[in-house]
């Protein structure tokens, strides 16, 4: 579905101008230890099926700076994914048994025939063939200590794997961060395995690129995948390009897994026309006719609450603008149709 054409010539000498601020992120959030889920917070009917994110979060915020950044990131993930459409299970710090014992009993619970996003969060591990969840009881050396991986961290690709065996429509995965072990590798499709899944994310490089020059450093994926994740109708493929472009400079490098799926979209086309609100009410595109007698004021409220909700969201923004120029309308012709009214 195309978005709401802007109203242009027929509003522009009554256009309004407005400002959105873009929300930002704040850490206050740690998760919780074992499985947390919480529903949708927004219903579309350009949805069908279920979709659900499981957020990986495998050392506790106290672990650290980069670890508390996890924190904040699943905080940030948290709640764009729940505002557009997904179900979110974040699984929380715990030492390697209780990790691996937690994320079997998570993906144990399921649903087949759904859409899945897995976001691994904080630090993971490439090792010689395999990328590794590593948890809170992990030595700090063990990327040094490529002999340690298989008995401290746990196997993405066997995570992906039991997931797959769930009969998923789609399986996407974001890895925030993987860092190269020694004489190992960032090799995402090893972490694919046989689970057909697709999978994007970053690997940290150093400070310098080829030439010597001094490269952005970044604390996480967060920014740039929010932005990437913010568009209506673009695939996973086009998500991985969006997060390329935001990555371009930093010490952050962007990965993929070999194929990316064209199936899958954060935000589905129509996504935001399909929501229950009385924004969606306003038609950009009304005759002046049209407009006599309505009241427009419960649908710009609507499209305010929207556009604070969705400060993203495009068709929203139009939406508002051409409300308040209708109203802006109304109240021109209510004017001069006013007989007591005092020409100026």
């Amino acid at each position: 579905m195309a978005q709401p054409a802007r109203t242009g010539r027929r509003w522009s000498c009554l256009a309004v101008a407005t400002a959105l601020g873009l929300a930002a992120a704040t850490a206050g959030h740690a998760a919780s230890p074992g499985l947390t889920i919480q529903a949708a917070a927004a219903r579309s009917s350009a949805v069908t099926g279920q979709r659900i994110a499981l957020l990986i979060v495998p050392q506790a915020s106290a672990s650290g700076g980069r670890a508390a950044t996890a924190h904040a990131d699943e905080e940030a993930y948290r709640k764009r994914l729940r505002d557009i459409g997904f179900e979110v299970w974040t699984v929380g710090p715990a030492d390697r048994p209780q990790l691996d014992r937690g994320l079997r009993e998570a993906v144990g619970r399921l649903p087949e025939d759904a859409q899945v996003a897995v976001f691994a969060l904080g630090p993971s591990i490439g090792g010689a063939d395999d990328i590794y969840l590593m948890p809170q009881d992990t030595p700090s050396d063990a990327g040094q200590r490529p002999s340690l991986l298989d008995s401290e961290g746990v196997r993405l690709s066997d995570v992906l794997r039991r997931i797959a065996r769930r009969r998923t429509r789609e399986l996407v995965v974001v890895i925030d961060e993987c860092q190269s072990a020694a004489g190992g590798r960032c090799d995402f499709d090893a972490a694919a395995g046989s689970s057909g899944a697709s999978l994007i994310g970053g690997e940290r490089a150093g400070r310098r690129n080829a030439s010597g020059g001094p490269l952005a450093g970044r604390a996480s994926l967060r920014d740039p995948m929010l932005a990437a994740m913010a568009q209506e109708g673009e695939t996973f493929l086009q998500s991985h390009e969006t997060l390329k472009r935001g990555l371009s400079g930093s010490d952050l490098e962007p990965r993929a897994s070999g194929a990316l799926t064209t199936a899958f979209a954060f935000i589905p086309q129509g996504f935001f026309a399909g929501l229950r609100t009385e924004c969606n009410k306003i038609d950009p595109n009304a005759e002046p006719a049209a407009l006599r007698g309505a009241n427009l004021d419960p649908a710009i409220r609507g499209c305010e609450a929207m556009t604070g909700t969705y400060p993203y969201a495009r068709p929203f923004e139009d939406r508002l603008q051409a409300g308040r120029e209708q109203r802006a309308y109304q109240r021109a012709i209510a004017s001069c149709d006013d007989p007591t009214a005092t020409a100026s």
